[in-house]
């Protein structure tokens, strides 16, 4: 058989700055400049492992292993109102968020020939994830509350499939497969979720 090794690293940033002026005027009832900045960070490291048979016969496989581990920042720096300052200053919101999420898994495929032309698939993916969260605001428009969470999840997706092959050009084929994907965390205003 074969053994394939693939590695990725991923680093991102971006800086955004986004005109609040229409906002402030909404909430305060002055048209004065004003201005939201963020920054985001994000880095990510995957491995992934596998091997693929080559056997002699109608039974071929292949099974390997996967991991990835991925961090994200965010930060709003304090956005001020009025901008540039000038008395009174006050902060509308800032804000600092992390998000940190690892996963791993184990995974394998298995066809077999019921005939020349007919294949039977049948394979299945375990994986296992952790989530580390934590978000801290300030400012008028920001929870006062710092909000901390960790997660973590594991289970098993099946796959199932039949294909049919008339000729080397032209196949037909079935597959009913279950996938997963790692959700994210909701942010939420404690003073009105509290209660909840």
């Amino acid at each position: 058989g074969q053994f394939t090794s693939s590695t990725s690293y991923f680093d991102w940033s971006s800086h955004d700055t986004e005109a609040a002026s229409e906002f402030l005027q909404l909430v305060f009832g002055s048209l004065l400049p004003g201005a939201l900045h963020a920054e985001d960070h994000v880095r990510s490291f995957a491995q992934e492992l596998r091997f693929s048979s080559r056997l002699e016969g109608p039974f071929q496989f292949t099974t390997g292993a996967f991991y990835q581990d991925s961090t994200k920042f965010v930060i709003f720096p304090p956005a001020l109102w009025p901008d540039p300052p000038a008395d009174p200053i006050l902060t509308v919101f800032s804000m600092r968020l992390s998000e940190k999420v690892q996963e791993t898994a184990l995974f394998a495929e298995a066809t077999f020939d019921l005939t020349s032309n007919l294949a039977l698939i049948g394979g299945a993916r375990y994986f296992e994830h952790q989530l580390e969260f934590s978000s801290v605001q300030g400012g008028v428009f920001g929870s006062p509350i710092p909000f901390l969470q960790d997660g973590s999840e594991s289970g098993v997706t099946p796959k199932f499939g039949l294909q049919y092959r008339f000729d080397e050009d032209r196949m037909l084929y079935a597959t009913a497969a279950e996938g997963f994907r790692i959700g994210g965390v909701n942010l939420f205003p404690a003073d009105v979720c509290a209660d909840d």
